[in-house]
């Protein structure tokens, strides 16, 4: 079977209309799951489901993940960088802070790591010295 959106009212993508006090008129969605799942609940007269290919293939395309964990952590640092006094930045301007978040926690990282080592040879250090000592004194 052809599915057909002429059976399906606005009700199924329309979750809410109303009229703002600026004069503007607002259109408020449902969420795509609600939608696809009124329309893959359709049964044909036998009580079979009237779009078992359709089902199939938005099931698989609904559980891929669609999150991007990158692109997600670059709209975060966007936000910070771009605050209510600094809309009106240029993209080079917005990409040069960019750099210099991503060179700055670079440092910070690298500063972090070398104390690390710092700190681990100072306790290599520290504890070939007590082996030493312990040797010496027997």
């Amino acid at each position: 079977m052809i599915y057909a959106a002429g059976i399906i009212g606005q009700s199924w993508y329309i979750k809410n209309k109303y009229h703002a006090s600026n004069g503007n008129n607002h259109t408020e969605y449902q969420q795509i799951d609600y939608y696809w799942s009124k329309t893959l609940s359709l049964t044909t007269s036998f009580g079979l489901p009237k779009y078992p290919t359709l089902s199939k293939i938005v099931k698989n395309i609904l559980i891929i993940s669609h999150g991007n964990s990158n692109v997600a952590r670059g709209f975060s640092i966007n936000e910070h960088n771009v605050t209510e006094n600094r809309t009106l930045l240029s993209l080079s301007s917005i990409n040069g802070l960019r750099s210099t978040w991503d060179v700055y926690n670079q440092e910070q990282l690298s500063l972090k790591s070398l104390a690390d080592r710092e700190k681990e040879q100072s306790e290599k250090y520290e504890h070939t010295n007590e082996e030493m000592k312990k040797l010496i004194d027997r």
